[in-house]
C-alpha cells in the first residue's frame, strides 16, 4: 500500500500491453495452367519503441493448398486421359519463421480416365484442399523494434502433368495457395510526466493514505 502511495505521489505508472497487426494475406487464388509457382512478400510493421520497451512477440503463420480441375477430350475418337500432380508446396520464411507446408500423398497421385467420348468429353478432377492453420513462433524480441516492416517471403510451387493417349486434350487446372501471417507484440509501458487530472486524484488518495498510516502510528 505504501508503494501505491508512493507511485501516485511520483505520477509513475508501469503498465502490461498488447498490440497486434494482420493478418496479411497473398492473393489467395491464381489460375497457373500446368505448371506455376510464384513469390510474395508480406510485411509485418515493426514494433514502435515510442510505446515503451517491447517483452514478447508472437506470430501465427497459416497457410493453404487446394487444386481442382477438369480434362477435355478434344479429339474425334475417344481417348482415355491421365493425370498427375507433381510436387506442391508452399512456405513462409522471414524473421523468427521458417514454416513450410508440403502436400500429402493425394496431391501426387495419378489419374486414368479411359474411353473418353471425343468431341468435348470432360472428366473432372476431384477437389484436393489442405490446410495449415496456427503455427505459432515464440521468435524473441531481437530484430523486431524499429520503424518500418520486416518482410516474410511467401514461395508456392504446384504443378500437373497430363497425358492425352493417342486423343487431343485440354486441361484447366485452378491451384489456390496462399498464406497468411499476424504478430502480436506484448510490451510495458513506462511514463513519468506532469500528473493529469487523474494521476491528481491518485495523487490526493495517495496523500490521504500516508497520513492515515502516520495517525494509526
Amino acid at each position: 500500500m505504501k508503494f501505491l502511495a508512493l507511485a501516485a505521489l511520483m505520477g509513475l505508472s508501469l503498465n502490461a500491453a498488447t498490440i497486434s497487426f494482420g493478418p496479411v494475406s497473398t492473393t489467395p487464388s491464381f489460375n497457373p495452367g500446368d505448371q506455376s509457382s510464384y513469390v510474395q512478400f508480406l510485411n509485418l510493421p515493426l514494433f514502435n519503441p515510442a510505446l515503451g520497451t517491447l517483452t514478447g512477440v508472437e506470430i501465427t503463420v497459416d497457410t493453404q493448398l487446394n487444386k481442382s480441375g477438369n480434362m477435355v477430350n478434344n479429339g474425334s475418337n475417344a481417348a482415355s486421359l491421365g493425370y498427375t500432380y507433381g510436387p506442391t508446396s508452399i512456405g513462409v520464411t522471414g524473421l523468427g519463421v521458417v514454416h513450410s507446408q508440403v502436400a500429402t500423398g493425394a496431391f501426387t497421385i495419378g489419374q486414368t480416365f479411359l474411353n473418353v467420348p471425343g468431341g468435348g468429353g470432360v472428366v473432372n478432377i476431384a477437389a484436393l484442399q489442405e490446410t495449415d492453420l496456427g503455427n505459432v513462433f515464440n521468435p524473441g524480441i531481437a530484430g523486431f523494434t524499429g520503424v518500418g516492416t520486416t518482410p516474410y517471403q511467401v514461395d508456392a510451387i504446384a504443378n500437373l502433368f497430363t497425358s492425352c493417349g493417342s486423343g487431343n486434350c485440354s486441361t484447366n487446372i485452378a491451384t489456390l495457395m496462399g498464406a497468411q501471417i499476424s504478430v502480436t507484440y506484448t510490451y510495458t509501458v513506462d511514463e513519468t510526466g506532469v500528473p493529469e487530472p487523474s494521476t491528481n486524484l491518485m495523487m490526493g488518495a495517495g496523500l490521504l493514505l500516508v497520513g492515515l498510516i502516520a495517525r494509526k502510528r
